[in-house]
């Protein structure tokens, strides 16, 4: 990401109150899904690949590289390689 697109991501968030309380980094081989419990807002970059991101309630939505997915009403949701793929909530993944 260059300095200024970074730049400008940090000025919308602030902008927005978009803060991070945990933050994570993962490479995730195929298949994979995680699920998000409702709570604060959440965020999500895709650096690489594609992936799914269902809102809980709501259709699945296909992302890609370079996109940034805001939720800022801390929506539950599913994130996942392919549409079909096991989850596992993100407490569990991350431990």
């Amino acid at each position: 990401m260059s300095a200024a697109r970074n730049d400008v991501l940090s000025e919308v968030l602030t902008l927005i109150r978009l803060r991070g309380e945990l933050v994570y980094t993962a490479i995730l081989g195929a298949p994979w899904g995680l699920r998000f419990q409702a709570g604060p807002a959440h965020f999500h970059f895709v650096e690489s690949g594609e992936m799914w991101i269902t809102p809980t309630g709501e259709g699945p939505i296909l992302t890609r590289e370079g996109d940034l997915v805001l939720l800022p009403q801390g929506t539950g949701h599913v994130m996942t390689d392919a549409l079909g793929s096991p989850v596992e909530s993100i407490e569990t993944a991350a431990a």
